[in-house]
């Protein structure tokens, strides 16, 4: 029997309180003092074994339609999981960007960011350093932040700001298990694919490092994603409650990052391809685009203005690096640092090096996984999880070869193809203007690991399951998938 609609959204309420529950766990861990990050991979292990054992038990005895939703929610148990005890055990330094003088607020750190908010309840009054981003992320952290502050009494602010400072971003990483799999459902994706796609989400190491850190990288990818959902759904069925839906949507990505105006090349395109196809209703259509904007250009748009208006800086600000600073590799020529993936590079480490690393794709490739962090521990593991990555990226090119000369194309393969490759050409161009090692982060772009195994997925579904390479295929994804969340299971559960 499959779940009706409305059961469907009760789990989906009960995920959500869920998340919206991880102050509580916070004002737990405040109350301790810490739990100390052995605890805490203890408690991961016990909590991974106790829903292994029941979810398993249940999707043996759940009938074929209910079991592929049952294998869905211990997938998105599992990952959340691993983001709240990875959070919980990651200190406030360690693995972040741009975090520091967190007992400064006049600084200019993605922290003293977060104390103005709290401690003055107002934007900063300057630009400077990382004071220019947009607020969002750091508003929401905040309000997280008042809430414990609200719980603990006889704390200190900074103490409480440490701790709450990455809530936000655990909350937001969390979310996006969610909306990753409303995106899959959306795209009407077969059972298969979608498990083996949500699985990968659910332990892409990146996303345990966004979920641990402050800043607004969980947040961008969260809104990213939601904002190509929310397109498509739109696309789906155009009623007013999607296009509200959709503004929401965009107004709030906006606000968060300006990498979040990329999915409007998307939203922009299915609005033309239906006034095109549907000249009855342009008339629907233009009120609708009326509606889009009047909610989601002065939700995400206020910040810019305020910017333009008070500091006289540009909508398309950001802090620049010096040239020639420890970062820059504009030393190295284009075709050194475009070139395909620099095999002896990936070969000699599966960790980026932001200050001596310069080819694009290979450090991309490896930031998608670890960030531009290392860890010790051994290769094994880390390398395990780099060659699958690489797999899944050289069977996603030879799917796309396959799709570009077969005739007949769905449209929802194209949207979104379209839009990896829309990420991918502007990150080559950040990358040719700002030619520095983090440039070339997947911090930033979160939203294309996602991506390309949902388009894997989506591409996958055309091949013949009858030959053998289909069969072959299938085997190996499994395979792969499993390797890859046992490998990231094992890392985040013994680091400290």
């Amino acid at each position: 029997m499959c779940r009706s609609r409305a059961e469907d959204r009760i789990y989906e309420y009960i995920f959500c309180l869920l998340v919206v529950s991880i102050p509580v766990i916070g004002q737990a861990m405040i109350a301790n003092q810490g739990i100390g990050a052995e605890k805490i991979h203890m408690g991961m292990w016990i909590c991974i074994l106790l829903g292994t054992f029941l979810f398993v038990g249940d999707i043996l005895m759940a009938s074929g339609g209910e079991r592929e939703e049952k294998i869905l929610r211990w997938i998105l148990w599992l990952g959340c999981i691993m983001r709240i005890g990875y959070t919980f055990y990651n200190g406030v330094f360690s693995r972040v960007h741009d975090v520091w003088y967190y007992d400064d607020y006049t600084q200019n750190s993605k922290a003293s960011y977060l104390m103005w908010l709290i401690e003055r309840g107002k934007l900063p009054d300057t630009y400077e350093g990382q004071l220019y981003h947009q607020p969002f992320s750091y508003l929401f952290t905040a309000g997280v932040c008042k809430i414990l502050q609200l719980m603990t009494y006889d704390r200190n602010i900074y103490f409480i700001g440490s701790i709450g400072g990455k809530l936000g971003s655990c909350m937001a990483s969390c979310m996006t298990l969610l909306f990753s799999l409303k995106l899959c459902k959306e795209l009407k994706m077969k059972a298969e694919n979608k498990i083996l796609a949500m699985w990968f989400v659910a332990f892409l190491p990146g996303m345990y490092l966004a979920a641990g850190r402050i800043g607004e990288d969980a947040f961008s990818c969260l809104f990213a994603v939601m904002e190509i959902y929310t397109a498509l759904k739109w696309y789906h069925n155009s009623n007013i409650r999607n296009t509200i839906y959709t503004a929401i949507a965009f107004g709030f990505g906006l606000q968060t990052n300006l990498s979040c105006i990329l999915p409007m090349g998307l939203l922009v395109i299915l609005v033309l391809e239906k006034m095109v196809g549907d000249h009855d209703a342009v008339k629907k259509y233009i009120g609708q685009t009326a509606i889009f904007a009047g909610i989601a250009a002065p939700l995400g748009m206020w910040f810019y203005v305020r910017n333009a208006i008070r500091f006289g800086i540009p909508f398309t600000y950001i802090n620049e690096q010096e040239v020639g600073n420890i970062l820059w590799t504009g030393e190295h020529s284009l075709w050194e640092r475009f070139a395909p993936i620099n095999w002896g590079n990936l070969i000699a480490s599966p960790y980026a090096n932001a200050y001596e690393d310069y080819n694009l794709s290979t450090y991309f490739l490896k930031s998608e996984i670890f960030g531009e962090f290392s860890f010790e521990m051994g290769k094994v593991i880390p390398y395990t999880l780099l060659i699958i990555n690489l797999l899944m990226t050289i069977l996603l090119i030879a799917f796309m070869i396959r799709w570009i000369i077969k005739r007949e194309k769905e449209h929802d393969e194209w949207a979104l193809l379209g839009m990896l490759v829309f990420y991918l050409l502007f990150i080559c161009y950040s990358y040719y203007k700002e030619p520095f090692g983090c440039s070339m982060d997947a911090r930033y772009f979160l939203i294309v690991p996602i991506l390309k195994i949902v388009v894997l997925g989506k591409l996958s579904e055309g091949l013949n399951r009858a030959l053998a390479a289909g069969k072959g295929y299938a085997v190996l994804m499994k395979v792969a998938m499993l390797l890859f969340g046992t490998a990231s299971i094992v890392m985040f559960c013994t680091i400290s």
